[in-house]
């Protein structure tokens, strides 16, 4: 039998054959993997672009944080402040923003953008922003009491003497400044709120919640306690970077010095607000009623003056004593100051209340009374005492008097202050002090405020 062998035309043929259907096997495969690398090369490059734009944008955003927390007695709300040039970089980008206040409701508004470009006569590569909402808040209206000694005294307290006995369960937050011991009265019980106290604490005569979130220095026991609560260390050092009034884990800063040009809302500081600023002599007294919509009536020796009361109004007069009374229908920092050692006194007669009626601050109606001297709460009209806002002197004296009460006074806000006089007798006199959360919402005009983020979002 004849054997038969392929030739090598055919074997050549079937090689070829083979060739080509590997290629059209393997030129796909290429061609999907490299459009699959060039995509991810532009992704990759968009994403970094997209990176880059928001870190510009980030630059800018820090920068108005920057401002915000530099200084808690700036008025953020000035265009001198926030005004911010637009930042460029040679052959990368450029970074801009604004903003949009509202002191009504203390926020700002802030938009950012970043914008990426090699080439600034190319089109933009990455065009990116973030926007954020800073609500601004004052801690001093965290607390509807502050126990703050005199310039000088020693900062000790013991809770029975410091307030006569006049109430043994304390509902609210409560800041010392020193120590603070409850032995040697009635049982005391502090609930629902924050125990700030930048000494010792001597809990043994009390009972300590529920719901209450103590600081101190050194803790000795309370006599019971009513979960939840929590007890955390205050150190009475302080980082060496930090602040002269910032203490170590403290997260609540309630500082006020009227005259201290070192910390606190400071005279300069007031003084250099949009305000009505009076200078009187020899210490003349003044009558200050407010009567709404937006009249303040200043009567002196028998002679009253009509003033129109702003919508946001901080009022500082220099060497006299005040007496203040009425309505409240607008935003009001009342300040009071001595004048070599005159004046500076401020005393509230009768009611002093927001013309709204809820007892509470609003967006439109508040109050703060700042005294550098004594701060005084007498009724004449035979009733109870109703004030409302946020109550601080400068010297921790507060004398509640008696010229012919009836009742007790009730405190809506925040009282900053030891009381040193109280009526005698007693009975039926008594004092309460509510907190009022609407304070930290809206506090009185230019408070000492910190920035609180309530909106961070990338945009387009």
């Amino acid at each position: 039998m004849k054997k038969c062998h392929p030739r090598f035309g055919d074997s050549a043929g079937i090689g070829m054959a083979l060739v080509f259907m590997i290629l059209l096997v393997i030129f796909p495969v290429l061609l999907i993997i490299q459009r699959n690398a060039v995509r991810e090369s532009r992704m990759s490059v968009r994403d970094k672009n997209i990176k880059t734009a928001r870190e510009y944008a980030a630059v800018m955003m820090t920068d108005m944080m920057r401002t915000f927390a530099s200084d808690y007695n700036r008025d953020v709300f000035d265009p001198k402040y926030l005004g911010r040039v637009q930042l460029s970089w040679t052959t990368q980008g450029e970074a801009a923003a604004t903003w949009t206040p509202d002191r009504l409701n203390k926020w700002v508004l802030v938009n950012s953008r970043g914008r990426f470009s090699r080439n600034q006569h190319l089109k933009k590569w990455a065009d990116k922003g973030i926007t954020g909402v800073f609500h601004f808040r004052s801690d001093l209206t965290r607390f509807n009491h502050m126990w703050d000694a005199p310039d000088g005294a020693p900062a000790s307290y013991n809770y029975a003497m410091s307030v006569d006995s006049q109430f043994t369960t304390f509902d609210g937050s409560l800041w010392v400044n020193g120590d603070l011991d409850t032995t040697g009265g009635a049982p005391v019980t502090f609930q629902n709120g924050v125990l700030v106290i930048e000494g010792d604490f001597n809990a043994s005569n009390a009972t300590l919640g529920p719901n209450l979130a103590v600081f101190c220095k050194n803790y000795t026991p309370a006599a019971m306690t009513v979960l939840p609560v929590t007890v955390n260390s205050y150190p009475p050092t302080k980082p060496s970077a930090a602040a002269a009034a910032t203490l170590l884990n403290n997260p609540f800063v309630p500082t006020i010095d009227i005259t201290n040009p070192g910390m606190g809302s400071r005279l300069d500081y007031f003084d250099s607000r949009q305000s009505t600023y009076m200078v009187t002599s020899a210490g003349f007294p003044l009558d200050l009623e407010f009567i709404p919509p937006a009249t303040l009536r200043v009567t002196s020796a028998g002679v009253p003056m009509d003033w129109t009361v702003p919508t946001t109004a901080t009022i500082l007069i220099k060497g006299a004593d005040l007496t203040v009374h009425g309505q409240i229908s607008k935003q009001v920092t009342l300040i009071a100051r001595q004048d070599a050692g005159v004046g500076g006194n401020i005393t509230i007669m009768n009611d002093l209340v927001y013309q709204n009626g809820t007892n509470s601050a609003s967006a439109t109606q508040n109050l703060a009374v700042l005294a550098e001297s004594d701060l005084i709460f007498n009724a004449d009209d035979g009733a109870n005492q109703f004030v409302d806002g946020f109550f601080y002197t400068k010297t921790g004296n507060i004398r509640v008097l008696n010229d012919l009460r009836s009742g007790e006074l009730t405190v809506n806000g925040s009282l900053f202050g030891r009381i040193v006089e109280w009526p005698d007798p007693l009975s039926p006199l008594g004092l309460t002090v509510t907190p009022d959360p609407n304070l930290f919402l809206y506090p009185p005009p230019y408070l000492p405020m910190r920035p609180y983020i309530t909106i961070w979002d990338y945009v387009p």
